[in-house]
């Protein structure tokens, strides 16, 4: 065995040869390399320019949709102004409420008129807002709901709002009515939460503070004739704290 396996093993001349061809055909084929390196340069830009451009064209697409949805307000706007408007605008309500003692109360004044005082909790934040975020301790009386009608102006406010990705809502005229029927009590302590609070402190760049749903339903009640209306600092984000 060890005769045969010395007999099929290649001489020494053999593997000098074998190395010299390997060699020689390294060095043959050097040239071809240099020649290819311009060639795989120019398609290695020409690939990095093709997904330059992809990035490009996927960053616009992006943008031109953007704009098409403010056009799509733009074009709306008419529509919109000629929909349903609220009862008061924010200026003409911060005015009225700024003559008026303001009873902002934080999360916990809050919880404890809730136990020592028979108080509710009234969340008016939107349904979506509530089902996304639930505050077990609310009753739920969102002072804006989705849009109503079916006629042009609020066809024209559906679609304005779904073409920037958002949920059409609009002012519930059935609000006050609602809340006479559910607390007959004008006396009964009311806890207003929206989801920022909002502020009535006037601030550089804010003459009017900050609105909110919450404010403005305290100005609805105290309207209505309530007299035990409170504002929930910080809104639902504080009251989760």
């Amino acid at each position: 065995m060890a005769n045969l396996a010395s007999a099929c093993a290649p001489s020494p001349l053999q593997c000098a040869t074998y190395r010299r061809n390997q060699m020689q055909k390294c060095v043959r084929a050097q040239p071809v390399l240099r020649a290819a390196r311009p060639r795989i340069v120019r398609v290695s830009a020409a690939i990095s320019e093709a997904a330059e451009k992809v990035a490009v064209n996927i960053l616009l697409g992006a943008v031109g949709v953007q704009w098409v949805g403010m056009g799509a307000l733009v074009v709306a706007a008419p529509f919109l102004r000629g929909g349903k408007k609220e009862p008061m605008d924010w200026k003409d309500i911060y005015e009225e409420l700024s003559q008026q003692k303001m009873n902002t109360i934080d999360s916990q004044k809050a919880r404890d008129l809730l136990k020592w005082r028979g108080a509710t909790l009234v969340d008016v934040r939107a349904a979506d807002q509530q089902e996304r975020n639930s505050v077990a301790e609310a009753e739920s009386f969102p002072l804006y709901r989705p849009i109503q009608g079916s006629d042009l102006a609020s066809n024209a406010k559906r679609a304005a709002f779904g073409w920037v990705g958002t949920y059409g809502n609009e002012f519930n005229d059935d609000w006050v009515d609602d809340m006479k029927q559910a607390f007959p009590n004008k006396g009964k302590p009311l806890i207003l939460m929206c989801a920022s609070g909002g502020s009535m402190e006037a601030k550089p760049g804010a003459a009017t503070g900050f609105q909110s749903r919450s404010l403005k339903a305290v100005y609805y009640l105290k309207k209505a004739g309530y007299k035990n209306v409170y504002h929930l600092e910080g809104g639902s984000t504080q009251w989760a704290k």
